[in-house]
């Protein structure tokens, strides 16, 4: 069982969010990991594909799949301007390290903005931020090669309303945020679009991390929007201590204006699709507590 489930009212007007219900208390997240990494990989019908961008989120997808012992190969998209080149080196040296096979593929950025996204939108996958249709070119890529794609994706970033004089943490999911499960169902596949979303037991583990539960517990502290990316670091860095933290970039960084361009070409425009639907952390440990 997933961690989430949507609803989306009949004419997708609008589109709200839930967690399920933890089945059993969570191990801790590392153990949990581990949980996800087996769980997958029982249900995997073709040869497990590791979509590593060479961030953080990815390395340790891999690490939970390398330290159970699951054969994987891994998978990188290189962006054609160089733009992520650092990340690339990260996920070849870490494949490499450990003698995973690792495939890099060249990912041609203007036909991606145009082609490419000009095709998702035209078959009615609609999203605001260009790292949806980068989910949706992972899922493609690894099908067309015949393997299961699992991307690592779905880590909760919290973050408040900094105009609150007393601010509480919240998630906030976008209106596109179910878009590659609906890609696997309409293309009759099987994928994992979001590693950290794979079972409601993994997203309270971490959520109840000790470090993470100590920022969130003082949600002021994220004001500064890079507090929830320290806090990750800190935490993956708690069980793996050889783990190397770094900033959480895209690639994009430089495409900015073009990225913003391409979102509203869309007829309707992507801003103007349904609103994302927000969480209060106290509502989505209810939601997640096992009775």
């Amino acid at each position: 069982m997933g961690a989430l489930s949507y609803v989306r009212t009949q004419g997708g007007g609008s589109f709200e969010v839930a967690f399920n219900r933890c089945e059993r208390k969570p191990g801790t997240f590392k153990e949990e990991l581990y949980a996800t990494a087996r769980s997958i990989a029982a249900k995997a019908t073709k040869p497990l594909v590791l979509c590593m961008s060479g961030g953080a989120d990815s390395e340790i997808m891999a690490r939970a799949f390398f330290e159970q012992g699951i054969h994987f190969s891994a998978l990188t998209l290189e962006h054609s301007a160089g733009t992520n080149m650092f990340d690339v080196q990260n996920a070849r040296t870490w494949c490499w390290s450990r003698n995973i096979p690792h495939s890099v593929v060249p990912l041609d950025l203007e036909k991606f903005f145009g082609a490419d996204i000009g095709r998702y939108v035209a078959e009615g996958y609609r999203a605001s931020s260009i790292q949806k249709y980068l989910q949706l070119k992972l899922l493609e890529t690894v099908e067309s090669h015949g393997g299961y794609a699992v991307i690592g994706c779905g880590i909760p970033l919290y973050a408040i309303n900094p105009s609150q004089t007393d601010p509480a943490a919240h998630l906030v999911f976008p209106a596109d945020h179910e878009l590659p499960y609906e890609w696997c169902v309409r293309h009759k596949v099987s994928h994992e679009p979001y590693f950290f979303l794979h079972s409601p037991e993994m997203y309270l583990s971490y959520t109840t991390d000790p470090i993470l539960a100590f920022i969130l517990g003082r949600a002021s502290l994220l004001r500064n929007p890079d507090t929830i990316f320290s806090a990750r670091n800190i935490v993956y860095q708690s069980y793996w201590p050889d783990f190397r933290a770094r900033r959480f970039l895209t690639g994009f960084e430089r495409h900015k204006k073009r990225i913003k361009k391409v979102l509203r070409q869309m007829e309707p425009p992507a801003e103007s699709a349904a609103p994302g639907f927000l969480l209060a952390l106290p509502d989505i440990l209810a939601q997640l507590s096992p009775r």
